[in-house]
């Protein structure tokens, strides 16, 4: 009986992670390089940790991933897991790494009607 409560009260499974997730509350665009083809995908949530990216079908599976753009130097991330057309990546705690979450949440929070993109030149 105490370990049924027990099991009620611990968290699930998916709860235990280090890092805060945010959940993009808009479209965001975040161009990713996988086995040397690029892919555009949209950012599902993120964290310091790592990211839940919506890539549609056809992703190859591999085990480096390369965030790519124009307003970002290329940083590096490692596939975690991947479904069909959703993929799982870990992030590095590289300075390019940490711009580019910012760069990510900024978008997500930016507050008008246009798709962003997490790795364009900013508006001046």
């Amino acid at each position: 009986m105490e370990s049924d409560i027990a099991d009620k009260l611990a968290p699930p499974e998916a709860e235990r992670r280090a890092w805060p997730r945010y959940t993009a509350e808009r479209e965001v665009s975040l161009a990713i390089e996988v086995a040397g083809r690029k892919h555009n995908c949209l950012i599902k949530d993120i964290s310091l940790g790592g990211a839940r990216l919506s890539c549609g079908e056809g992703l190859p599976n591999s085990e480096e991933i390369v965030f790519t753009g124009p307003a970002i130097r290329p940083s590096r991330g490692k596939r975690l897991w991947q479904s069909t057309s959703e993929i799982g990546i870990e992030f590095d705690f590289s300075d390019e790494t940490l711009s580019l979450i910012s760069q990510c949440l900024r978008a997500m929070l930016h507050d008008d009607s246009q798709q962003r993109t997490a790795n364009q030149q900013p508006d001046a």
